[in-house]
Formats: C-alpha cells, structure tokens, sequence
C-alpha cells in the first residue's frame, strides 16, 4: 500500500468518524458499490 493510499484512508476514516450515523451508513452504502 503506498503511503497516499494510506493517508487517504485515514482522512477518510477521521471524515466518517465525525459523520452523524445516518450519514456514515450512506457513505457505507456508496463506497460498497465502488
């Protein structure tokens, strides 16, 4: 995994983290369709 890969995945992380709940099971629900 390439250090952008992971940095991605941690702003990433931290951006779900601060989603309310309804939001973050959206955010879910696309990212599973990639």
């Amino acid at each position: 995994l390439s250090p952008s890969t992971k940095t991605t995945s941690q702003l990433a992380f931290n951006l779900v983290k601060a989603l309310p709940p309804e939001q973050r099971q959206e955010l879910q629900n696309q990212l599973s369709m990639l």
